[in-house]
């Protein structure tokens, strides 16, 4: 008999907020779980939904320059930012909601962790973006223990996690997680990788929401996150998310995240 095919799990992972901006609101990583063989099945549909609202916004707008759409990019739809400045909210927020209801339906699992500060915490952004990545990796690794390998993507642009990445691998071997497999971090572009797209929408979704803004700028936060919901990692024997998929954690003032 020939040898059991090696599993591997793919992770794409996205920030909301920054480390240093704790003291305006949470900082919330999110990684997207997908097995290979789903992946591309999943970008294809991310892929066709992007060109159709290419088409929708020129028909809308036939006098704006609407260039291609790359990326899905929930902030930047959200405030109205670039080109999206001159689409009217119904309009963006018919998108935010459609791409929420496509990524609820696509075969990922999201592992979440959010981090928030007490008033006179002492601020370390870059211990705070380490602790914060130390336990999302803790939660993919949870996602199915006995895979051969997990696989970890990073966005591109946010250059400054490649330190991050370094010590994560470090901390690995140094026992904060038992898992025996191997796991491997590296980078890619958010224009080219719909599921960091997807971890994006997630992240910016759920910062939304813990910041309590239901309703910004006439997109249904509330709504998007109702449709995400269903795809973040249940605990084990339970249809429970709380301190699973999603984690929740606070800087205190002594120091500590917990």
């Amino acid at each position: 008999m020939g040898s059991q095919s090696r599993r591997v799990l793919l992770a794409y992972v996205d920030e909301s907020g920054k480390p240093h901006q704790l003291r305006e609101g949470p900082f919330v990583v999110t990684a997207a779980m997908i097995w290979p063989e789903e992946l591309r099945a999943a970008e294809e549909k991310i892929h066709g939904f992007l060109k159709y609202w290419e088409r929708r916004l020129k028909e809308h707008h036939p006098n704006m320059e609407i260039p291609p759409l790359e990326e899905i990019h929930a902030r930047t739809v959200v405030m109205g930012e670039g080109f999206w400045r001159g689409v009217k909210p119904r309009l963006r927020n018919e998108f935010i909601l459609g791409a929420a209801d496509l990524v609820g339906h696509l075969p990922v699992v999201f592992n979440i962790v959010v981090l928030r500060m007490e008033p006179g915490a002492p601020l370390d952004p870059h211990r705070v973006r380490y602790e914060v990545h130390k336990r999302l990796i803790e939660r993919i690794v949870m996602t199915d223990p006995r895979v051969d390998e997990i696989v970890v993507k990073y966005d591109s642009a946010g250059f400054e996690n490649h330190g991050i990445a370094v010590e994560l691998l470090r901390g690995l071997h140094e026992g904060y997680v038992q898992y025996r497999g191997e796991v491997s971090i590296g980078f890619v572009d958010s224009r080219r990788s719909p599921l960091i797209q997807a971890a994006d929408l997630m992240a910016y979704v759920t910062r939304m929401v813990e910041m309590g803004r239901y309703l910004v700028r006439g997109i249904e936060i509330d709504r998007a996150f109702i449709l995400l919901e269903p795809r973040i990692r249940r605990c084990p024997h339970s249809n429970d998310y709380e301190g699973c998929g999603l984690k929740r954690a606070t800087l205190h003032r002594d120091g500590r995240i917990r």
